[in-house]
């Protein structure tokens, strides 16, 4: 295969075709992935591919965290999270196919309009509190709530994703773990003390929701301790013309005191978020979706040999419900199994770490952040 006929993406690169997929073009790259659109050349489908190195995924520490993704995707059938659609295999790589979301990340979108008029706003939050509140029923806490983990479909959806974070957690258990973005992190995450990992999440669902709304993060200290500090302290100012329902919501999502933080069931049924709809239940697929068991074991191993077909059946199961043997999953039987994932064996970045996120540096060069307290246009 000549050089042409792949992609570089830091120390690998990746195949031109892998099973019945052939790659279009780039989109995205992380440190043990990259991210590339491709065709099936059996349907002319168009779809997405995460294509990640065995060997950097496992000399990085970062194999449960990536298999974790895999399995909590592959088990969460919603209209806004991003559905995996196959998993592909060879010898050095494992291709995660996915939906493709030709309009990208929440992040870029934000960043091309300035800021989202309420609205629109408020139909992307709908959709976004809706997914969250799927995987919160599974007693999941996603714990990476950012726009760079938002995507945006053809329809101008929106499609949640990135759940390497993600936690299995009882209603009443507290966690230990820091992670995610600081900009996006509760303070209780910042102290490093126990915390709700539900509750957690509404914090991060209101910092996305006033740079949805705003344009700009509600910080003006970029860099610790000033960002930690102001965190802490829930120093913010949510600009006045944005309208009273908005502010009321918002700082009430951002409530430094965990327990007089408003949940997630409140933010749903919130005035702002119920403006001019009718008060029912969103009607989609989530009335049928399931969670699917799936041993992590099983998973791990799997991804780990070389055996493409053996790790197919093991962890694969299409979008109705059958795995890739044809086995019917019976999903009234089924319970939510824990996740559980060992920090010293994810070895997932430090919070202090995820400051470097050049994605992150780029949002902050275009949005005024720094400018927070200067009237909205």
């Amino acid at each position: 295969m000549t050089d042409e006929n792949k992609v570089k993406a830091n120390a690998f690169t990746v195949p031109f075709t892998f099973g019945h997929y052939v790659r279009l073009h780039k989109i995205g790259e992380g440190s043990s992935c990259v991210v590339v659109m491709c065709r099936n050349t059996k349907t002319n489908e168009i779809f997405a591919c995460k294509c990640v190195s065995r060997k950097l995924l496992v000399e990085a520490g970062l194999f449960m965290r990536f298999e974790q993704e895999v399995r909590v995707l592959q088990s969460m059938h919603h209209p806004n999270i991003l559905g995996v659609k196959d998993l592909v295999f060879d010898e050095n790589y494992i291709y995660l196919i996915s939906e493709y979301c030709p309009n990208g990340e929440l992040f870029k979108y934000i960043i091309q309009k300035g800021r989202l008029l309420d609205d629109e706003a408020r139909k992307l939050f709908r959709q976004l509190t809706d997914a969250i509140s799927f995987i919160h029923s599974r007693g999941i806490a996603h714990r990476d709530l950012k726009p760079e983990n938002i995507l945006i479909d053809a329809d101008y959806n929106i499609k949640l994703t990135d759940f390497g974070l993600c936690h299995s957690t009882a209603q009443q258990q507290l966690l230990r773990t820091p992670c995610g973005s600081p900009y996006y992190a509760p303070p209780e995450v910042i102290y490093g003390e126990k915390y709700d990992g539900f509750k957690g999440d509404v914090w991060s669902l209101g910092v996305v929701l006033y740079a949805m709304t705003t344009g700009a993060l509600p910080w003006t200290q970029l860099q610790p301790p000033g960002l930690f500090t102001q965190i802490k302290n829930g120093d913010y100012v949510v600009p006045p013309q944005l309208s009273n329902s908005l502010r009321l919501l918002i700082m009430s999502m951002m409530n430094v005191n965990p327990v007089a933080r408003i949940d997630l069931d409140h933010v749903i049924s919130h005035p702002w978020m119920t403006e001019g709809m009718e008060m029912k239940p969103i009607q989609s697929e989530v009335n049928k979706a399931s969670f699917v068991r799936v041993s992590l074991k099983k998973t791990t191993s799997s991804l780990l040999s070389k055996s493409s077909d053996d790790a197919l059946k093991n962890i694969y199961m299409d979008a109705n419900g059958q795995t890739m043997n044809g086995a019917a999953i019976n999903k009234a039987a089924v319970k939510p199994k824990a996740i559980i994932v060992k920090p010293d064996k994810m070895r997932s970045p430090s919070i202090p770490a995820k400051m470097n996120n050049p994605a992150l540096a780029h949002l902050v060069r275009k949005v005024p952040i720094s400018n927070r307290r200067k009237p909205i246009v």
